[in-house]
């Protein structure tokens, strides 16, 4: 998402008003033409500034094991340590404040399951959240 206007001034107008604009810009080919108005929207407006809206913080946050949609992404899954990727684990079971996982004879609570583990894919062992 873009924020985008013919001058500086409709530029900022925009982006005051919280109200960004969905659709795709492209750069112009010709260095004749960019002298204008170098982006285009896809639907043939041109326009001279552009500012890419903000994106979203991503931040993971310990599972909630209350949750059952926490529950179900934990239920079977494999784990490792962060960074040490020679010994896997299998969540086995859980209760609402461990995971239990086969090879380990003590539980994880949610804040070291996120501090200290990753699935397999090297994601982080929490719940995705963004800000």
């Amino acid at each position: 998402e873009y924020y985008f206007g013919n001058n500086p001034s409709c530029l900022l107008r925009s982006i005051s008003q919280l109200s960004a604009s969905e659709g795709t810009l492209v750069m112009k080919d010709s260095a004749i033409e960019a002298q204008s108005s170098p982006f285009m929207s896809s639907e043939n407006e041109w326009f001279v500034c552009l500012i890419r809206k903000k994106e979203a913080k991503k931040k993971y946050v310990p599972f909630d094991l209350s949750k059952e949609e926490d529950r179900a992404k934990l239920r079977g899954a494999w784990i490792r340590i962060n960074n040490y990727p020679s010994i896997e684990y299998q969540i086995t079971s859980m209760n609402e404040a461990y995971v239990f996982c086969g090879g380990l004879r003590e539980g994880i609570n949610p804040g070291l399951l996120s501090a200290r583990y990753e699935f397999l894919d090297g994601s982080p062992c929490g719940r995705l959240v963004e800000e």
